[in-house]
């Protein structure tokens, strides 16, 4: 799909196209597009906005690291990342100290591929901006001023796009808002969903090795090892009450915990696998916000009804395709245009307050 939008710099008149088809687009037969006058929200001029001040950024800390092209965007709850990361060290360390001798150096190498996959995409989701809507700058105009169908949000004193929420925590509002996850300190929304995915799944992966690997330990011991299985464990129950394996109880211990990870861990990478392919947010799908979709409106009614009740693994494909590779641009980073070169302030207008808000 192709659509024409302003270049948000001083050019006035100048437009570029963005493209936004997939490997995955297939031709759709379109029927009778809704009239911009009876569909005002369809207008995308807000995407090209730039903000790279503090103001625009709220809560989030603008960090430069040398060897990174671009800053990066800090929650102001990051170490919350920790207790998450340190507690998956303990279990991980658990495991393969109980277990490790009977696994393969394949075995061992995909465990830590997918700790190392789960540590870098968690940590993402508190150090990237995840699809910040940044606050009026000095001297800048609301894109969406004119759109009064659009709600107004109190705290940024702006209109917001359809799909935006204000985040608390953030202090800003942000796209395709998700919501603010305090397990792993960062904010979830359009351009960090795809990191928090990634997280669940490659988390929930490692803890189902994890389970196996206790499952067949308990099982079948090591051929040196004296320790019971838990098949003659219960045989000897009966006469050997107090006299249970450490070993074993750690061991069920483990399984246990870890068997918990992959239930509610894994549950959850699933449903958001199924959100990303429907283009559906959490708070969406719990009826906090109204999803507007342009495909509601392009494919008439008799196309709507098919949609919703037949499963189309080109359109699942590609909505997952572009959730991963086809994120917005960051509305914090410079692209050539500044604020100086936004429209100014219509006359008798005050400047948002940048009170609470640092860099």
């Amino acid at each position: 799909m192709m659509r024409s939008v302003g270049s948000g710099g001083g050019g006035g008149d100048a437009l570029h196209t963005v493209n936004n088809s997939t490997p995955f687009d297939n031709n759709l037969s379109v029927g009778v597009a809704p009239s911009s006058s009876s569909v005002s929200f369809l207008e995308d001029a807000y995407l090209d906005r730039i903000n790279t001040t503090a103001i625009g950024v709220g809560h989030l800390k603008k960090l430069y690291l040398p060897p990174f092209r671009g800053p990066f965007f800090v929650s102001p709850d990051i170490f919350a990342w920790i207790v998450p990361s340190g507690i998956t060290a303990l279990l991980v360390f658990g495991t393969v100290y109980y277990t490790g001798s009977q696994q393969s150096t394949a075995g061992l190498v995909s465990l830590f591929t997918l700790l190392g996959i789960a540590f870098v995409s968690s940590l993402l989701v508190g150090i990237t901006d995840p699809g910040v809507y940044p606050r009026l700058g000095h001297g800048e105009r609301d894109p969406l001023e004119s759109c009064t169908h659009l709600p107004i949000c109190k705290i940024c004193n702006m209109r917001r796009p359809r799909r935006a929420a204000h985040c608390y925590s953030c202090g800003v509002c942000v796209l395709e808002h998700d919501h603010h996850c305090g397990v792993i300190g960062g904010c979830v929304g359009s351009r960090s969903l795809r990191w928090f995915t990634l997280y669940l799944l490659s988390i929930s992966s490692a803890s189902a090795m994890g389970v196996y690997w206790i499952t067949m330990s308990l099982l079948h011991p090591p051929a040196n090892s004296d320790r019971p299985t838990a098949t003659e464990l219960m045989k000897q129950r009966a006469r050997h009450q107090n006299q249970a394996s450490l070993q074993t109880a750690a061991h069920i211990f483990l399984l246990i915990f870890i068997g918990n990870i992959v239930l509610l861990v894994g549950g959850m990478g699933l449903y958001y696998v199924y959100l990303m392919s429907t283009d559906t947010t959490r708070r969406e799908a719990q009826g906090k916000a109204l999803k507007t979709n342009l495909d509601s409106y392009v494919h008439g009614i008799e196309g709507n009804v098919c949609t919703r009740f037949t499963f189309n693994i080109r359109s699942v494909l590609n909505r997952l395709y572009r959730s991963f590779f086809m994120v917005p641009q960051s509305m914090l980073v410079s692209r050539g245009v500044t604020c100086s070169e936004m429209k100014p302030l219509a006359k008798g207008r005050e400047d948002p307050e940048p009170e609470g808000l640092f860099e």
